[in-house]
């Protein structure tokens, strides 16, 4: 899969379309968001600290669920 065009930009509402759609899944969305920050946080440094293999946990909990159908 690959991550639409306009995102990070794209609204929450249709990222989330592009979720359940199967055009992307969450750990690619994560991965984009967190490549995002890998490149602007560093001179804005709004991020103090993040717990990316949590979240990737919780990406891929995400991918399985809606793979079995569940929201």
């Amino acid at each position: 899969m690959a991550v639409p065009s306009a995102f990070p930009f794209d609204s929450a509402t249709t990222l989330v379309r592009s979720l359940r759609a199967g055009r992307v899944s969450s750990q690619e969305l994560l991965q984009a968001h967190l490549d995002r920050v890998d490149r602007i946080n560093p001179a804005l440094n709004a991020i103090v600290a993040d717990d990316r293999k949590a979240a990737m946990r919780q990406a891929r909990a995400a991918d399985k669920a809606l793979a079995s159908g569940k929201p």
